[in-house]
C-alpha cells in the first residue's frame, strides 16, 4: 500500500469531528479523497469520515490521546494550539489509504438521497 503525508491537524480532524485542520475543509477533501481513492463531495464527509476513523487510528493510535479543547473558537485559538502540538505529535504523518471494499462504490447523488430523502433533488447532465 502507498501512503501520504497530511498534516497532523487533518488527522485529529477526522479522528475527532473538529475541523482543526490548517487548511480548513481543504484538508478534510485532500485527506478523505486520498483515504477512500474517491473524489468526494462535502456531504459525503461525515460517512467518509466515520468510515476512515478506525483506520486512521490503527495507523496512529496516538489518536485516541488527543482532546481538541473546547477554547479553540477561531482562527488565532487554531493556530496557537496548532503551534503547541506540532512539536510534541509531529506536523506530518503518512497515512495509507483504506482498502476499496472500506468505501465501496458511491454515487453522490444516491447518498444525498439517503440523507435527505424529502429533498428534492435535480440533476443536470446525467
Amino acid at each position: 500500500m502507498s501512503a501520504r503525508d497530511f498534516h497532523v491537524g487533518d488527522l485529529i480532524s477526522v479522528h475527532s469531528g473538529r475541523l482543526v485542520s490548517p487548511r480548513h475543509v481543504d484538508g478534510l477533501y485532500d485527506l478523505l479523497g486520498w483515504m477512500t481513492g474517491d473524489n468526494l463531495m462535502t456531504h459525503q464527509l461525515p460517512s467518509a469520515s466515520r468510515i476512515a476513523q478506525p483506520y486512521l487510528e490503527d495507523q496512529h493510535p496516538w489518536l485516541k490521546d488527543v482532546t481538541v479543547p473546547d477554547w479553540i473558537n477561531s482562527q488565532a485559538t487554531l493556530e496557537k494550539w496548532l503551534s503547541e502540538i506540532v512539536p510534541v505529535l509531529g506536523e506530518m504523518h503518512a497515512v495509507e489509504q483504506m482498502p476499496a471494499m472500506a468505501w465501496g462504490v458511491h454515487d453522490p447523488i444516491e447518498d444525498l438521497r439517503a440523507i435527505r430523502p424529502d429533498l428534492p433533488i435535480v440533476t443536470i447532465g446525467r
